[in-house]
């Protein structure tokens, strides 16, 4: 299976957790994320487009694996990607993780999951 998360909803939060040794080379069991600072949520099938600031905690193998907090300053981004497709993207303001990224088993439905949760949430 590949490197992948999960996401609930908690108190009015997204939490996106690592799932089985995701967590080991992200270095987080998981990351929350307040549903009022969302700005978009994006699928994207070419993760190698993506920009990643210098790798602050977690593992990093160029073409293989981005696990862990991105960026030393502001705005920070979070990965969990392996070689799947497609990502699924958060994309965040005035927090400190500005950008979320994440393969789920089901892309759309996530996506679709996240965007009726900040709907409500409004």
């Amino acid at each position: 299976m590949p490197l992948h998360a999960t996401v609930e909803f908690e108190d009015g939060n997204l939490v996106v957790r690592p799932a089985g040794i995701a967590v080991c080379l992200a270095l987080r069991t998981r990351l929350t994320l307040p549903l009022s600072a969302i700005t978009s949520v994006e699928i994207n099938g070419q993760p190698g487009k993506l920009k990643r600031r210098l790798r602050l905690a977690g593992t990093a193998i160029p073409g293989l694996i981005y696990a862990g907090v991105f960026g030393f300053t502001k705005p920070r981004s979070f990965w969990v990607v392996g070689r799947a497709r497609p990502l699924v993207m958060v994309n965040a303001a005035g927090v400190t993780y500005e950008q979320v990224v994440f393969y789920s088993d089901d892309p759309t439905g996530t996506k679709a999951k996240i965007d009726r949760a900040i709907t409500r949430s409004a």
